[in-house]
C-alpha cells in the first residue's frame, strides 16, 4: 500500500515544479517583451490615425457657377444714344383762367404767335426717337404785349419740357402755357389762327 500512496504525491510535486518553471520563464521574458514593444532611440513613433469625419459635418462640395445666359447667346450690348430730332412745330396748350378754356396752339419755329396778350416765339423744338426714353423739349421766348402799349414785357425765356409741365411751364395771372409735343407739321385748324396778325386771341 505504501508505493501506491507515493505516486500521487510525486505527480503533484512534478506539477508544482512545472508551474514554477513557467512563471520563472515569464518573469525572465518581461524585460525582453517591453524592449521589443518600445521604439528604438531617436525614432519618433507615428501619430495615431485621425478619427473619421462624421457624415453630418463632412464638407459640402463646391457649388457650380451659374451660367448667365444660354451657351452661344450673344451678350447684350448697350444701345447707342441717338441725337434728338429737330422738328419745326411745337404744340402748346393754354389755359385761360377766367373762362377755364383750354385750347391747343401750334407754334412754328421763328414765327411769333399771339395768345391773348402773350406773344410766343419758338426757337427750337427737340424730340427723342421712339427707341430712347421719351422726352420732348422746346425753347420759347414769351412776351406780354397789351393793346395800346408800344413795348413788350419779357415773361419767359428758356426750355419747356413736356414731361414736367408744372415745373417748366409759364404761369401768368390770366394764362398758363405748357408744351405738349414737337411735330413736323402744324394742324390746319391751328395754323391759320396763330399768327400775330390774328385778332381772335
Amino acid at each position: 500500500m505504501a508505493p501506491a500512496r507515493k505516486a500521487p504525491a510525486a505527480a503533484t510535486a512534478l506539477g508544482n515544479a512545472m508551474r514554477r518553471g513557467v512563471l520563472a520563464t515569464m518573469l525572465a521574458l518581461q524585460p525582453v517583451l517591453a524592449l521589443a514593444q518600445s521604439p528604438p532611440s531617436g525614432v519618433v513613433p507615428p501619430p495615431p490615425p485621425a478619427p473619421p469625419v462624421p457624415a453630418a459635418v463632412a464638407p459640402l462640395p463646391a457649388p457650380s457657377p451659374q451660367v448667365p445666359s444660354a451657351p452661344g447667346a450673344p451678350a447684350s450690348a448697350p444701345r447707342p444714344r441717338r441725337e434728338p430730332l429737330a422738328l419745326p412745330v411745337g404744340e402748346l396748350q393754354t389755359l385761360e383762367k377766367i373762362t377755364g378754356r383750354v385750347r391747343a396752339v401750334d407754334v412754328v419755329v421763328g414765327e411769333p404767335t399771339r395768345v391773348g396778350p402773350l406773344v410766343v416765339t419758338l426757337r427750337a423744338c427737340r424730340k427723342r426717337p421712339q427707341e430712347d426714353i421719351p422726352e420732348t423739349a422746346a425753347f420759347f421766348e414769351i412776351n406780354e404785349q397789351r393793346p395800346g402799349e408800344g413795348g413788350a414785357t419779357r415773361l419767359f425765356t428758356g426750355w419747356m419740357f413736356a414731361s414736367s409741365p408744372a415745373v417748366s411751364g409759364l404761369e401768368h395771372p390770366v394764362y398758363d402755357v405748357w408744351l405738349v409735343d414737337c411735330k413736323s407739321t402744324a394742324s390746319p385748324a391751328s395754323a391759320g389762327s396763330t399768327s400775330t396778325g390774328s385778332s381772335s386771341r
